[in-house]
Order: C-alpha cells, then structure tokens, then sequence
C-alpha cells in the first residue's frame, strides 16, 4: 500500500466523518455480539478451575422411570441408583455424587456473625474429581464420609465473614441452620460459571436410601464420572448401558424400567440444559447456534455494503472526474478496497480494546 493511497484514504474517511464513525461504531456492535454469544457457549464448555476436567466429565444428573402407558417418572439420581449403575464400572479413574444444585441457608458463629450461604453436600471422591484450591487445611475423608461425620469446607469469602481470616478457621465449629459443623480446609472462591462444583460451603452429603413406588431410584443427587482419558468415555458409556440393562431385568416383574435416555452426558451435552424427560438434541442445537452466528454475522455484512453504497453514491462525481483525467479502474477499486479494509482494522481494534 504506497503512501499517497494511504493519505487520499484517510482524507476521504474524514471528509465523511458522521457516516464513517456510524459505519465503524455499527460494526463494531455487531462483532462485540457475536464474540459475546460465542463466549456464552464456550464457558459453559471450556475447561478451568475447579472443572479443569471437563473434556473427562460424563453426568448422571436426572434419571426417569418408565410406569407404562407413556407415563413417566422424571427426578434427580438417588444413592441407590449410583451404586447400581455408577459404582460397578471399571473403566473410569473415579467418581463422585453430590447434591444436585445448592441449597440455601444461614451459618453463624455462637452468638456473633451470621451470614446467608450456598450449601452443597458431597461425597468424599469431589475433591479428586474437581480440582480446587486449597488455601489451608485440606477436604474432609473417606472416613467423614462413612461415619456421616459434621465437618466442611468453606470458601475464602465465608472464612473471613465468619472467622476474619482463613488461617483462623481451620478446626473451628460454626452453625448452619442450627447445627454444628468443624471446618477442614478453606478454598478459593468458585465461580458460578462452574455450575457443577459451585457452592460456598462443601459438607458430607447425607442422604438415605429409600424404597418407595419408584424402587429407591429417584432421589436429590447428580454424579460425575472422571474417566481417566477423553478416549475412555465411549467405553464408560456403553458400560453404563450394559448395566441399565441388567438393572431393567431384575424390573419387569414390577412393571417399570429406567429409561436412560442415552445418560450419561458429555460436557457438551450436559450444557444443553436439556428436561429431564426428554433425550437431548445436540445436532439441533448446533444448527440453532450456526443459524443466531449466521444472521449476526449478516448484519455487520449488511452495514458494511449500506455505507459503501453510500459513499459511492456522494463521490460519484469525483470518481468521474478522475476517469475524465485518464485514472484507472483498477486504482480506483484499490482505493475503495482500502477504504473499507482500514474501516474494518479500525473495529476490530475498537472490539480488542
């Protein structure tokens, strides 16, 4: 690009200040919207802390219960059905099962500070599964898990409402609703973006098994399984299979069976957000997605082609008197061509910044 092109494009540009800022800043919104959903489906996918695994994620998170008749049953996973179809398999490098979601509710120290929290409760194999940054102490044992024993794991922020410093909280007792619980360890604060792990206090998940119409299966717990390579998950998958189908054997004599609707989920697909009723549709989804960058995507397209029809239209005088003048085509096109180049390194700077 030689010099006097570069100063003529310039000139022109500001000569058609309003329509250049109004074609830049346009622009500019419509690729700041694209990078903004793109970002919003990656997030939701890509790997880091403390779900710094997911691409070895598989999720049991709902399961449903055929009764006949087209009538089902739809619920989170009970204890029963993990230790049915998760716990046997052989093939991942571990497992853990936890509340599905947070619960709310309010930790004290006995008679100063009080504060609302998120709650999860987890089995002991979390804290291998998700990989979270201990500031002191460490997650609570096999052995808490097994004797339902009281401790917890807090976040920095809790630490310092209720005991100033995560130095001072490790050992102490606190209250949540009323019951008392002793801190072993303190981690860094999770966002909420990492839907699976997130909570601001870990305590050991205590929930019975039950017996009721649905043969103990639906409950109020999801499980993730780690598989111990990306290439291990079709395996796990089809183990998890096999094993609904000899659990749904032992269940026609009572007349129902665990539809599985193909669980466990990928992280790709568990970000679906899919109903629990339904088998989740990916190849639709990603028709959806390529359709919203499609049409975001033509309206950059379109105010790009609406100004540059718009600044020909203003210089059609000038350019036919630089064709009297015996200009080329050809160097005329460049400099349109750069003008608009220019124009679009001028908004991809402005989205960078």
């Amino acid at each position: 690009m030689n010099t006097q092109l570069l100063k003529s494009t310039l000139y022109h540009l500001k000569s058609q200040r309003i329509l250049s800022t109004i074609n830049i800043l346009g622009t500019t919104l419509a690729i700041f919207l694209i990078m903004i959903v793109v970002m919003l489906q990656q997030v939701k996918t890509a790997p880091f802390p403390p779900e710094s695994n997911r691409d070895r994620f598989l999720h049991y998170n709902f399961v449903s219960i055929s009764l006949g008749d087209n009538k089902y049953a739809n619920a989170m996973c009970s204890p029963k059905l993990i230790k049915e179809l998760i716990d046997p398999l052989e093939t991942p490098e571990t497992y853990t099962f936890y509340i599905f979601g947070t619960e709310k509710a309010v930790a004290s120290v006995l008679g100063n500070k009080s504060t609302s929290v998120s709650i999860k409760g987890t089995d002991h194999r979390f804290w291998n599964v998700f990989d979270f940054d201990f500031i002191t102490g460490k997650p609570f044992t096999a052995g808490d898990f097994d004797t339902k024993n009281p401790v917890a794991v807090i976040n920095h922020t809790i630490a310092k409402k209720l005991f100033d410093s995560a130095d001072n909280a490790i050992g102490k007792e606190f209250w949540i609703n009323g019951n008392p619980y002793k801190v072993t360890g303190v981690v860094n604060d999770v966002t909420r973006l990492a839907n699976t792990a997130y909570a601001e206090i870990w305590t050991v998940i205590n929930v019975p098994d039950s017996n009721g119409w649905d043969g103990g299966y639906c409950g109020d717990c999801s499980a993730t399984i780690l598989a111990k390579s990306k290439n291990d998950i079709p395996a796990i998958w089809d183990e998890v299979q096999k094993l609904t189908t000899q659990v749904n054997k032992r269940l026609e004599a009572e007349n129902y069976y665990i539809e599985n609707r193909e669980r466990p989920y990928t992280q790709k697909i568990y970000a679906l957000n899919s109903l629990p009723n339904e088998s989740p549709d990916y190849a639709s989804h990603k028709k959806k997605s390529l359709l919203v960058y499609l049409i975001l995507l033509i309206v950059p397209a379109i105010n790009l082609l609406s100004m540059t029809h718009s600044r020909l239209q203003q210089r059609t005088a000038e350019i036919a008197v630089r064709r009297a003048f015996g200009s080329k085509k050809t160097s005329i096109i460049v400099q349109i061509l750069t003008e608009n180049l220019i124009l679009t390194l001028l908004q991809v700077l402005l989205d960078c910044y």
